[in-house]
């Protein structure tokens, strides 16, 4: 794996946890992506090629939906991003 696969799945973990039965990961994922302008999460984010206030309104839109309609929201989501990944690799 990648360099940037290794810090996007870092990003999808924490997306993961925010609608998972563990309520300990999910006030760890709330914590570390806050506002979406922390140090940590802000530098995890560019190594992964994301925009960290995206990933940030995605992480709300996911807890404002509730752990079941938030997972089934994610997977839609991760599904349509890494058809949209496949394509962008195919162009290089």
């Amino acid at each position: 794996m990648s360099e940037l696969g290794v810090w996007s799945e870092v990003i999808r973990r924490a997306l993961r946890d925010l609608c998972g039965p563990d309520t300990n990961l999910r006030d760890e994922a709330v914590e570390w992506i806050g506002d979406g302008k922390g140090d940590d999460f802000v530098a995890v984010c560019s190594a992964a090629d994301l925009e960290p206030s995206a990933v940030a309104k995605l992480a709300h839109r996911i807890l404002a939906l509730g752990p079941d309609r938030g997972r089934v929201y994610l997977t839609r989501v991760m599904e349509v991003t890494g058809n949209d990944r496949d394509s962008r690799d195919a162009d290089r």
